[in-house]
């Protein structure tokens, strides 16, 4: 809830001055005086981007542009798979997931929703059967949808179908290494 966002764009439409959490942004984006009122967190424009639908590719969706990766460390986080992902391709928003246990630490695999094809297959042939430094090995394939639609079910033990994590291991694709592995269909 609270105040909304006021983008150039939108301000050239003539959407004129939108409430920002007890501020107001004039035509150009700039603050004009002070409410008193909270401040803003980043959080806030994050979901007022979204809501509004500004930034390039939507939101994220699971197709053939999205990348399923295992063998990923405990202490992953959302945050390190864009540091490693985002030189490959544009991301979607909200297109960066690793999967987490209940105490927080990860399950070891996660997601990453490009905005292009291109960029998914690049991050596949360059990271897949990537050996970390313990001799695990990063793997990662694209998504398929297994017909169970967009979020899928959980199963009787519990456990996620249909998205990243929702299965058992991925076998090694053979080679060692890395990049220049297939990824396994």
């Amino acid at each position: 809830g609270g105040g909304g966002i006021l983008t150039p764009q939108m301000a050239a439409q003539g959407k004129g001055a939108m409430m920002l959490k007890g501020a107001f942004m004039n035509m150009k984006g700039g603050m004009m005086g002070c409410g008193g009122g909270p401040t803003s967190t980043i959080n806030d424009l994050w979901k007022g981007l979204l809501r509004h639908k500004v930034l390039p590719g939507g939101t994220w969706q699971n197709d053939e542009r999205t990348v399923l990766i295992s063998g990923l460390p405990s202490d992953t986080t959302d945050a390190d798979l864009l540091k490693i992902f985002s030189p490959f391709g544009a991301i979607a928003p909200g297109g960066v997931r690793v999967n987490l246990n209940e105490d927080g630490t990860a399950k070891g695999n996660g997601m990453i929703n490009f905005l292009f094809l291109e960029s998914a297959q690049a991050a596949i042939e360059t990271l897949n059967n990537c050996m970390l430094p313990d001799g695990r090995f990063l793997r990662l394939k694209p998504w398929t949808d297994r017909g169970l639609g967009k979020g899928g079910k959980k199963g009787k033990d519990g456990v996620p179908q249909g998205k990243a994590g929702g299965g058992g291991l991925i076998t090694p694709g053979g080679g060692a290494g890395a990049g220049g592995a297939e990824a396994e269909g």
